[in-house]
């Protein structure tokens, strides 16, 4: 899906429950305190209905109190609301006079060429991704707001400076998540909600980093309080000239995304007192970090492969494992039995990041017969070339090889036997190599997930399923192919596994994909494989089952258990 038609999807959503948006329920929220821990007494607005005064649309919010809110204009693309702005405090219509007192959610969501925004004081409330994704230089709260909504200042790519007024009392779920060029943040020491230590964002109580501007250039190196006891979502994302941090013993929760693209670090140590990490996003492109640490005495985590990869231990759970240029497969040890949600992605939200990272990374992953569950969008974004799913893993989960673009194999156990939304979204070489395979060992088709609609979920691209070979038990094949096997049946070309039996799929002959510039070879044992060249030159040997080789373009001699094989690298 483009980035435009999930933009505009988004927008809809929002858009489509607005007439009760006004007196939206409380959302709980790590920064919200006992001054604004119920919801502001709010008319609900009919959002359909709204009008148009000078360049603004409105909403009307009660008619007796002559208020109105600040509405979306017509839609994502939409330059109407563009440049600089100012909201007036009040407006006519229809010969009446009314105060504007909020901004409505979506009010300006994208809207790119915004530049520029003045808030009056009598605004009180601005609601859910009021501004997100838009172009401000800066993001002034005034005094007058006393509450903001979730990601309501969110994406907001060039603004350099934040400042928030001494009114606000509460805040939705990450108002300013994904600010990257934040240089000052700057707090009225009379907010009751928030407070500035070290030029960061905490809250008043200093127990949590709600945001440190990733773009001070003076500040490298950091100390927490000994107060602070959780990270918020993306609380040092793109801090890339930090290259010391020390996380205070206290510290009980990261959050997701918290040292996203924290380039400078070399090593992160873990306070003894952490007991939850949301997901591995908190770890992505941390690219100058050789190895995670955890302090003696810490009861939940534990690292292995030479401290790269940081481990739930009481669940058994692959949490992170550090972005690493290195192209040589890893081996994840038996034992895990999971790999957690975003664990190994990798995101490239801009030209500049798909040139410095796309392409680099392990050609492949072996995962332990262990392993029993994935967790979503696993190795999006991962350089892979081919993995196998053993047999224990059950749900192959969304997003699992989201943007994978050199992917061109893939195998699920025989246990599997459900599959998620979008796995193999943006896998640009399963959707367009005729030498693509996917190999399922399950004798029953998996089946596809439903979504909140009761519709099945959408785990193949239509090119997917017409280019990439389905490969199957010979047992299995009519079930595959016929039309109740939902997702199944629309590929193509679905073949029996070679050489196997139905109890024991196993192919006789090995796995050899030519891509891209690299041999990805899987074999059904743990035999020597080697690599000549036509002159009979020796450049490659491994015992491993599934790996990958780079190799410059012409054609060679790949053997496997006293069998030759000549194969072509384009």
């Amino acid at each position: 899906m483009n980035k435009k038609i999930t933009i505009s999807l988004m927008l809809g959503l929002i858009l489509s429950g607005a007439a009760g948006i006004g007196a939206q329920t409380n959302v709980s929220s790590p920064t919200e305190t006992k001054a604004g821990s119920s919801a502001l007494s709010r008319p609900r607005p009919n959002y359909r209905d709204k009008f148009m005064v000078d360049k603004l649309y409105y909403y009307m919010i009660d008619e007796s109190q002559k208020t109105v809110g600040v509405a979306p204009c017509n839609g994502v693309g939409d330059d109407m609301y563009r440049d600089n702005m100012e909201i007036p405090s009040t407006i006519t219509y229809k010969g009446n006079t009314y105060t504007v007192t909020e901004i409505g959610p979506a009010a300006f969501f994208c809207c790119f060429d915004l530049e520029e925004i003045k808030i009056p004081l009598t605004v009180k409330y601005i609601g859910d991704r009021a501004f997100w994704g838009t172009w401000l230089k800066a993001i002034n709260i005034p005094d007058g707001v006393e509450e903001i909504g979730d990601y309501c200042f969110s994406k907001i790519l060039p603004a350099t400076s934040l400042t928030i007024g001494k009114g606000l009392k509460k805040a939705g779920k990450d108002p300013f998540v994904e600010c990257y060029d934040l240089e000052s943040i700057t707090v009225n020491p009379e907010n009751t909600l928030y407070s500035n230590h070290d030029g960061a964002l905490y809250t008043k109580d200093m127990k949590e980093v709600v945001k440190y501007p990733g773009y001070r250039k003076s500040v490298t190196s950091v100390v927490l309080p000994s107060t602070v006891e959780r990270l918020a979502t993306g609380a040092f994302e793109y801090c890339e000239y930090l290259t010391e941090l020390t996380l205070n013993e206290g510290l009980k929760e990261i959050g997701a995304k918290a040292f996203h693209k924290c380039f400078g670090l070399k090593t992160l140590r873990i306070p003894s007192t952490v007991e939850t990490i949301t997901d591995g996003s908190a770890f992505i492109l941390m690219s100058g970090c050789k190895q995670f640490e955890v302090a003696e005495g810490n009861k939940r985590f534990e690292t292995i492969l030479d401290g790269r990869g940081l481990v739930d231990k009481t669940e058994k759970k692959l949490v992170s494992l550090l972005y690493t240029k290195d192209t040589a497969p890893i081996k994840i040890p038996e034992g895990i039995e999971a790999i957690g949600a975003k664990a190994m992605m990798v995101l490239y939200e801009n030209k500049y990041v798909e040139k410095d990272y796309r392409g680099y990374g392990a050609y492949s992953f072996e995962l332990p017969s262990t392993l029993k569950t994935i967790g979503a969008y696993a190795f999006s974004g991962t350089n892979i070339r081919s993995i196998k799913i053993p047999d224990g893993v059950e749900t192959i989960p969304c997003g699992c090889f989201d943007d994978c673009q050199k992917l061109s194999y893939v195998s699920f156990g025989k246990g599997c036997k459900n599959i998620d939304d979008a796995v193999f979204n943006l896998c640009e070489t399963m959707e367009g190599s005729s030498e693509s395979v996917l190999r399922v060992y399950a004798e029953e088709p998996p089946k596809l997930l439903l979504d909140e609609d009761d519709e099945y979920v959408e785990p193949f691209s239509d090119k997917m399923v017409r280019k990439t070979q389905l490969q199957v038990p010979s047992g299995s094949l009519a079930k595959y192919k016929d039309d109740t096997a939902v997702g199944w049946c629309d590929f193509l070309k679905v073949v029996q596994l070679e050489g196997q039996a139905a109890e024991d799929v196993q192919p006789s002959v090995p796995s050899i994909i030519s891509r891209l510039g690299a041999l990805t070879i899987v074999t059904p044992q743990a035999s020597p494989v080697a690599i000549y060249s036509l002159d009979g030159i020796k450049l490659y040997t491994s015992t491993q089952t599934n790996f990958t080789v780079q190799l410059p373009e012409g054609f060679y001699l790949v053997t496997y258990m006293n069998k030759s094989y000549k194969v072509r690298v384009h």
